[in-house]
């Protein structure tokens, strides 16, 4: 059974296999890096019972302070979120990784939502 787990720093060189799969975009160390120590809520691995990595995500959340809406129902915050990077092992396809990790990052970015709405 696969586990989900945040990304850690020592994951940047667990993942070669992938990263070097031709339906992978190939970033910079330092692109990791950045998204990691900014967003780490919202990088998650995909790891197996054997403890290899089989997926990750990568995600951003935009937000500005500003009133938007349809003039009837305004905002004060407009915020939302991409997937910046989403890789699942080409042996571990199919199996639904991807959707998972997905679900994962879309209920990450809906409690930080919450959490700024709270405020």
């Amino acid at each position: 059974m696969t586990a989900l787990r945040e990304f850690t720093f020592d994951d940047l060189f667990k993942f070669n296999r992938m990263v070097f799969d031709p339906l992978t975009e190939v970033y910079s160390i330092s692109f990791f890096m950045d998204k990691i120590l900014e967003f780490p809520m919202l990088a998650t691995v995909a790891v197996a019972p054997n403890e290899q990595l089989v997926g990750f995500i990568l995600g951003t959340r935009v937000i500005k302070d500003e009133l938007v809406g349809d003039g009837k129902n305004l905002d004060l915050i407009s915020s939302h979120g991409h997937v910046s990077v989403l890789s699942i092992d080409h042996e571990f396809r199919r199996l639904a990784l991807g959707s998972l990790l997905m679900e994962r990052l879309h209920a990450s970015m809906d409690r930080q939502r919450d959490c700024c709405w709270a405020m």
